[in-house]
């Protein structure tokens, strides 16, 4: 025993240049492991959102339509050291809501409310490492005259708009991913224009 002490005393600074060596081996491997991977783009948002409502009625001798109007903030965050893009969003409504019931839907982005967003003629460029930002504006709404919104809304008090989205994971592949936000209104109310 004494002789393993009086060995590893005279070597010390070898046995430390070595754990050395292989601490920085592993981290250099781990640094080019990292910086190898690709995007990873995916999308934040509320869980559930619980927005006032109120339920426009347009009644005109031209037409008849029902709305309400809702807006979601989007987050896409890159998890990924590579810059990612998303190429295609597409926006659908719940099939718990009477198939009567449709939804539009737009994309905002910057600084100002006028820059619409259009994700399948133009990618969405999201950094390494970084987050983009979109406003989604939705219109929930019936055309059909003896179909009430009001009543489709409070029969089901609870419906869910699904995301899906198409990222690049890696040199041209894309990948499929879809999410789920829940929609309660809340302070239901119509207000009726005529005209």
């Amino acid at each position: 025993m004494d002789d393993l002490l009086t060995q590893l005393a005279n070597n010390w600074s070898n046995i430390a240049i070595t754990l050395a060596t292989v601490l920085l081996a592993i981290l250099a491997y781990l640094g080019f492991r990292d910086a190898r991977r690709g995007p990873d783009v995916w999308l934040v948002t509320d869980d559930l959102v619980e927005p006032e409502t109120i339920v426009d009625i347009e009644d005109t001798s031209q037409y008849y339509r029902e709305r309400i109007f809702l807006t979601n903030r989007l987050t896409f965050v890159n998890y990924g050291p590579r810059s990612g893009a998303i190429t295609s969003l597409v926006t659908k409504l719940s099939s718990s809501l009477p198939s009567y019931v449709g939804i539009d839907s737009s994309y905002f982005y910057g600084p100002s409310p006028n820059q619409t967003y259009s994700p399948d003629s133009v990618p969405l460029s999201v950094e390494g490492n970084g987050t983009v930002g979109l406003v989604n504006n939705l219109t929930v709404a019936v055309k059909e005259k003896g179909k009430p919104l009001l009543r489709a809304l409070k029969d089901h008090p609870e419906f869910t708009v699904t995301y899906s989205y198409t990222v690049v994971v890696s040199k041209g592949k894309t990948k499929q991913r879809t999410n789920t936000v829940r929609v309660r209104p809340r302070g239901l109310r119509e207000v009726v224009r005529t005209g």
